[in-house]
């Protein structure tokens, strides 16, 4: 099925934008949400439509969009993390987390499948989850709470609402060259070898969609890695989590 309409809200950088440039590669039209105001103006030059909004703010303007223009394929992308022991950090950037990648991510699923099926139309709704869903993850304990919330909300609603053709994926990135890192961190981050860039993810994620499947791990290596998690006790895991987070 091809599709007539793409949202993409985190459009602005990193595998958000990556979509986008890929998505109006392929002659779709795009509307495309973000904060960064520049970053729209250059995705106006691509041909894609824009709007300014920032979703730590609330979904309203997003809802709208979707109500008023019925996207048949809706890509979640925002999202941010932050590096740290969890005390030492403020409540409300944890509520902005869970505002972008819980409530802002099942506000969209909802208007957007209820849109689709009011105009009976079938559809896509992909959210960008992560690879730290599935561990335990000290160092990001608001991050990788979030996420699972995320990718288990996703699985459910894909089961219950793919016999009306509207399908809900889920998206397990792992090290992706992103500003990301950067923010988290709050400082320059050297990336290593074999990371994978936006692009890269982008036409992963293209493949998954076009697939329909359910929840993809999109670097081979984690994928390797979740084969091994049931035999990996709890406590070397987050060893590994917290070593590698200290040293971002």
């Amino acid at each position: 099925m091809g599709f007539r309409l793409a949202l993409v809200t985190g459009a602005t950088s990193g595998i958000g934008r990556a979509l986008v440039e890929l998505l109006r590669a392929q002659q779709l039209c795009v509307l495309a949400t973000g904060r960064n105001i520049q970053a729209l103006e250059e995705l106006k030059k691509i041909g894609a439509e824009v709007l300014a909004h920032d979703l730590t703010q609330g979904s309203k303007p997003v809802l709208q969009i979707i109500e008023q223009r019925v996207p048949d394929l809706v890509i979640h992308a925002a999202g941010f993390g932050y590096y740290g022991v969890t005390t030492q950090q403020t409540l409300p950037l944890a509520y902005q987390m869970l505002q972008v990648h819980v409530q802002a991510a099942l506000e969209i699923t909802l208007a957007a499948a209820e849109t689709l099926q009011k105009h009976q139309q079938q559809g896509v709704i992909l959210h960008l989850s992560s690879f730290a869903a599935d561990l335990p993850t000290p160092g990001m304990a608001m991050y990788g709470a979030s996420k699972a919330c995320l990718t288990h909300l996703c699985q459910s609603l894909d089961f219950e609402l793919a016999p009306q053709g509207i399908r809900v994926l889920v998206t397990c990135p792992g090290m992706v060259v992103t500003p990301f890192v950067t923010r988290a961190a709050q400082r320059p981050f050297q990336h290593g070898a074999f990371v994978m860039s936006a692009q890269q993810a982008a036409e992963k994620i293209w493949k998954q969609i076009n697939k329909r499947k359910t929840k993809t791990i999109i670097d081979w290596k984690y994928k390797i890695l979740h084969l091994l998690l049931p035999f990996i006790p709890n406590f070397w895991l987050s060893q590994i989590f917290w070593r590698n987070v200290s040293k971002r």
